[in-house]
């Protein structure tokens, strides 16, 4: 409640009061005077306390006075200070009923207006009405908003619904994962069926074999020797062979052997009965002998027909053929296709090729030496 008012300065008629004696304010406090005597200022005074608001009085300050307004009010057993264009506090439980309140709430001139009927209303309900009702509006205006926003969001949702599905009833459709992987898989299905013709003309990736070497075949002929040539004709055919030969001597004696008719060399003629390098000849050059030649010559054969030209050929032109489909393949389905580098495969196939003929030429210059890969 107020209390009393200590000072005013600088506001209408009153440009420099200051309370003396009791002017305490009882339960009951009758001001009274002549007009202009300063009572609506009083009012305003204690509105711009009440509401904080300082254009109540700013807008009474005095005319001829050049001193800033300047107020103290003691209200609720504390003073409140109006200086520097400002209250420093706000008194509450204060009403003001003057003709501001008859105009705002009631009536202005002789008309009623739906504003005063609100204003009066509010009034009426009290302040702790007033905040509950602010609220109820601005959760009324936040409703009207979102539903504003969710009418503008289902325009611009609307022309992307298929169907006759309305857009509250697309969006409380199911959430589904993987969207965009599952469009993703049903327009390939769909473009499948466009193609189906070309599809069921088009061929599967053809399968590549890469020949195989015989490893373990390879190593063992490479590795064996004629156990049943005796030591010493095998000593004395080496000795001559490095002797008077080179790395060849061995095939061209074993080719040799076979000229000879009725124990005569096939080149002067002389008896060749009892010489002891043509008994070590015949022994080393035996049957077997012969035997793991044509097994090294076939070896050979083979090897020459596993690498050849015509089969990295027919790799080359496999290894294109695949990657022109799975280009094709790569549309409708989604899979990874393995990318096979044929320069690669053409290096080691060349290099394979390079090693195994070296070690069978060695091997058939030489059959009975122990080839280590």
């Amino acid at each position: 409640m107020i209390d009393k008012i200590l000072e005013i300065k600088s506001i209408g008629k009153f440009v420099n009061y200051s309370s003396k004696g009791d002017v305490q304010f009882r339960k009951l406090t009758l001001i009274f005077g002549e007009n202009g005597s300063g009572k609506t200022m009083l009012s305003a005074i204690l509105r711009s306390l009440e509401s904080g608001n300082p254009a109540f009085v700013l807008e009474r300050k005095t005319i001829s006075c050049f001193a800033p307004v300047g107020i103290v009010v003691r209200a609720n057993d504390t003073n409140y200070t109006f200086k520097n264009g400002k209250w420093d506090g706000v008194a509450s439980g204060i009403h003001v009923f003057d003709t501001t309140f008859v105009n705002e709430n009631v009536y202005s001139g002789v008309e009623v207006e739906l504003g005063h009927k609100r204003n009066l209303y509010k009034f009426i309900v009290g302040k702790k009405g007033v905040q509950l009702a602010s609220a109820v509006d601005h959760l009324d205006g936040e409703i009207r908003d979102k539903n504003t926003a969710i009418g503008n969001k289902g325009d611009l949702i609307r022309p992307y619904i298929g169907g006759s599905l309305s857009v509250q009833a697309f969006v409380n459709c199911a959430a589904v994962r993987d969207v965009d992987k599952l469009i993703k898989e049903k327009q390939g299905d769909v473009a499948a069926l466009k193609e189906a013709a070309s599809i069921a003309s088009r061929p599967a990736l053809a399968r590549m074999s890469i020949p195989s070497f015989p490893m373990k075949e390879f190593e063992s002929l490479l590795s064996k020797r004629l156990e049943d040539v005796a030591a010493n004709a095998e000593k004395l055919t080496r000795e001559h062979i490095e002797r008077f030969m080179d790395k060849q001597g061995e095939v061209w004696i074993g080719k040799g052997l076979a000229y000879i008719k009725g124990d005569r060399c096939p080149f002067c003629g002389q008896p060749l009965a009892g010489v002891e390098l043509i008994r070590a000849y015949r022994a080393f050059f035996s049957a077997r002998y012969a035997g793991l030649k044509a097994e090294i010559s076939e070896a050979l054969a083979k090897t020459n027909g596993l690498f050849s030209q015509q089969a990295i050929l027919a790799v080359q032109s496999l290894i294109a053929s695949n990657s022109l489909n799975a280009e094709f393949w790569r549309t409708y389905l989604d899979i990874g296709f393995p990318t096979i580098d044929f320069e690669e495969v053409r290096q080691a196939w060349e290099e394979l090729h390079r090693l195994a003929d070296g070690y069978l030429k060695r091997k058939e210059a030489s059959p009975l030496v122990f080839c280590n890969i």
